[in-house]
């Protein structure tokens, strides 16, 4: 965040303040719900992909835990969230008349605050 802060001009502490007065969170509480949500995506789409894998590409591999963060901004655990989104997959593959396998990642779009964090990625089958 002081990169941020210093191309805009101004102090970490006036950043945090006035992004604080008008969201209602700090810079970083914003950046890590937008990295949560980005999870949630994925793992709804994708849910083969894997966790860990899901976790490095949202941006999040180096956030402690983050299982605890994922329950408590959607109130399911991660565990319990991938199974149910692994057997909604394989029964819209199986309604499609499609085997379930895991596909080729892409990604398809990158975070605007890090070039190398936060990529979304997509997976074709």
């Amino acid at each position: 965040m002081p990169d941020l802060a210093n191309s805009l001009g101004t102090s970490l502490h006036c950043l945090d303040f006035s992004f604080n007065h008008i969201r209602g969170v700090t810079p970083v509480q914003a950046l890590q719900e937008h990295r949560l949500n980005q999870l949630f995506t994925v793992l709804t789409d994708y849910p083969r992909q894997g966790l860990g894998r899901a976790i490095r590409a949202c941006g999040l591999g180096e956030t402690p835990g983050v299982k605890d963060l994922f329950e408590q901004e959607f109130g399911i655990d991660i565990p319990l969230f991938l199974h149910i989104s692994r057997r909604a997959a394989d029964d819209r593959l199986f309604r499609l008349g499609k085997r379930s396998g895991v596909g080729t990642p892409q990604c398809v779009s990158q975070s605007p605050i890090s070039p190398l964090r936060g990529a979304i990625c997509s997976f074709h089958v």
